[in-house]
């Protein structure tokens, strides 16, 4: 990355912070006249947990280790619950009135250094997370095409690390097979099949555990559709999950789900601010800046 492209991607995420900052305020305003009455559930997304060369990641798929050991300490510190999504999905359909400060951890893809800079931390601390797979990538020599932050380092998760990770109390999802955008291939049924069914079939061999949790690669609108959400329904899964900023609140549509993404520009500061919703307006036409 040139250093004129790098200032002016620096001025842009410049810019978007400082609107959000305003958001955050208005919010702040807004909350403390009109109260949390219509608060809802946020999921957190992240990637690869790795030191990056920032110019490198232009996509910002990835958060240094000791960044999110801070955003976890920063959760627990302000008494946020950690739950499964199980439980996301039981207070979305209405069978779980779970009140407080109410948060959910996933992780997309599956690279190799979620076994020990994330999983490691939230295992010390008794906490637990989702990590959606893609299939095809798991305990190979494949590097993740569109991740070029770290590619010394950016090998995907083996089966035993994986196998580690769900006897510590992680949820394993599925992410397809090949993360291909699903949008782009809804019309063809047995690609749907393909990457929806046979890949929960096939991380439910390894696992010998049920997969009910899928997460749409890309992630914006236009990546699933009444289609594929027909598919994920048909395949037996219980949510899916879009990178599309927000929050997730009672009677909403369970295979569209929100999450909030987590990158390496996100100080705690901002962290507060994300998941406060100050960024949420981002994704109101699309979220095209996320690829993966």
């Amino acid at each position: 990355m040139s250093n004129l492209y790098w200032y002016k991607y620096l001025a842009k995420l410049y810019l978007r912070d400082l609107l959000s900052f305003f958001v955050f305020i208005f919010l702040i305003i807004k909350r403390s006249i009109l109260g949390d009455k219509d608060k809802g559930i946020r999921v957190l997304v992240y990637h690869s947990i790795n030191e990056v060369d920032k110019r490198k990641d232009a996509i910002r798929i990835t958060v240094t280790p000791e960044l999110f050991r801070r955003q976890v300490e920063y959760l627990i510190s302000r008494g946020y619950s950690i739950v499964s999504l199980d439980t996301i999905v039981e207070y979305i359909s209405g069978d779980n009135n779970i009140e407080g400060k109410i948060i959910a951890l996933t992780f997309d893809d599956g690279f190799g250094d979620n076994f020990n800079n994330s999983y490691n931390i939230l295992k010390s601390r008794g906490l637990s997370a989702t990590y959606f797979l893609t299939y095809d990538y798991i305990d190979s020599d494949k590097i993740f095409p569109w991740y070029t932050g770290n590619t010394s380092d950016a090998k995907p998760l083996t089966w035993k690390d994986v196998l580690n990770m769900a006897s510590g109390g992680m949820t394993i999802g599925s992410h397809t097979l090949s993360h291909i955008n699903l949008g782009s291939v809804s019309d063809d049924e047995e690609m749907l099949n393909k990457e929806i069914k046979i890949s929960k079939d096939r991380i439910e061999e390894k696992t010998k555990s049920p997969v009910n949790h899928f997460a749409y690669p890309v992630g914006c609108r236009g990546a699933y559709d009444k289609k594929t959400e027909e598919m994920i329904r048909k395949s037996g899964y219980k949510s899916a999950y879009t990178n599309i900023f927000g929050e997730n609140k009672k009677g909403d549509n369970i295979f569209e789900l929100k999450r909030t993404r987590i990158d390496w520009n996100d100080t705690l500061f901002k962290f507060r601010m994300k998941i406060k919703g100050a960024y949420d307006w981002v994704d109101l036409k699309s979220c095209l800046e996320t690829k993966i």
